[in-house]
């Protein structure tokens, strides 16, 4: 089976071709899922809920280190200075954690699933690592 040059150049020009269109397309889809607008439009409660977890963690982060256990003083009423007792944390702040926890794995799992769309053979390796190191 030999082939001639005409044959040969043919078949690059048309490899050339599938290339050039697969890298369009690659493109078209790039450009849509970096598109935060698109991806709104689709999926509005998705990413409200990556933007509200997204804040959550970043005011963790940002105003976790303001407390402290430590007694502060207390001099409102002008005699010495006295120490309170660390409070304990309210009912409502022990609530107010569960939602933030729940809110977080929900936030997560919308950005797992973003990726599983996103990234071609991303879903089959995260199951694969997830299944091997449980």
């Amino acid at each position: 089976m030999v082939e001639t040059t005409e044959q040969l150049e043919r078949q690059l020009a048309n490899a050339h071709d599938q290339l050039n269109s697969n890298l369009e397309v690659l493109e078209t889809k790039t450009k849509e899922l970096t598109d935060w607008r698109a991806q709104f439009d689709k999926r509005p409660l998705l990413l409200l809920g990556l933007a509200f977890g997204g804040g959550l963690l970043a005011s963790g982060v940002v105003g976790g280190g303001r407390r402290s256990s430590a007694p502060q003083p207390d001099a409102s009423d002008g005699r010495a200075m006295a120490y309170r007792a660390p409070q304990q944390p309210s009912p409502l702040n022990k609530h107010w954690g569960n939602v933030r926890d729940t809110l977080a794995a929900v936030a997560t799992g919308a950005a797992l699933e973003l990726l599983h769309e996103a990234v071609p053979g991303f879903k089959e390796h995260y199951d694969r690592i997830k299944h091997h190191v449980a």
